[in-house]
């Protein structure tokens, strides 16, 4: 039986920030091939680097939780996504 505790992905934005559109895109891709269930929660004007997508509270793109604050140059790639989502879904079943 899998666990009921959804996947939390959070999409952290400045409401100005060119590349919100872009990273939510990339999200909307991957997010239907999850097997578990998800939740998507998006954030404006946060205080952090922007745009940010987290998958159970970590940072996509860099592996860890992150309080910087402007203009996030290292955009979160659809494989980077895809990857985050696979080991939240794993965990979650190892944890059965």
């Amino acid at each position: 039986m899998a666990s009921t505790e959804p996947v939390r992905v959070e999409l952290w934005f400045d409401s100005d920030c060119p590349n919100a559109a872009i990273v939510r895109e990339r999200l909307e891709e991957c997010l239907p091939a999850l097997r578990a269930r998800w939740t998507l929660q998006e954030f404006r004007d946060a205080g952090r680097l922007s745009p940010t997508v987290l998958v159970d509270g970590v940072d996509v793109a860099q592996g860890a939780s992150l309080s910087a604050v402007g203009c996030r140059v290292d955009l979160v790639t659809v494989e980077q996504i895809r990857q985050a989502l696979h080991e939240a879904e794993e965990r979650r079943r190892s944890n059965d």
